[in-house]
């Protein structure tokens, strides 16, 4: 058997735990920006075969295809990014 099929990612264990609870729920922001964070963790990762199907799986179960979880990420960041921008400059006004 090829070393590579014996490699364990140090997170493996931890981030099995969140996959599974994945595959019984609905996409929501923290659903997706949690999968597409594990999707890039293991993309090219030599093991975890169980983890990277399992990705695939609530992918398809969800109609998103990897560009799709990507783009959806990157909208629920920007929308992150703006609100916290905002929020800081309430913030600053409050404190001057």
């Amino acid at each position: 058997m090829s070393e590579q099929f014996l490699q364990i990612h140090p997170q493996e264990h931890k981030d099995k735990e969140i996959i599974d609870s994945l595959l019984d729920q609905s996409p929501t922001n923290d659903n997706l920006t949690e999968l597409a964070r594990l999707e890039i963790r293991y993309l090219n990762f030599p093991g975890a075969k169980e983890i990277q199907n399992n990705i695939k799986q609530i992918m398809d179960n969800w109609g998103l295809s990897k560009e799709e979880l990507y783009e959806k990420t990157r909208e629920i960041y920007g929308k992150k990014k703006k609100a916290s921008s905002h929020f800081g400059e309430i913030e600053q006004e409050d404190w001057s």
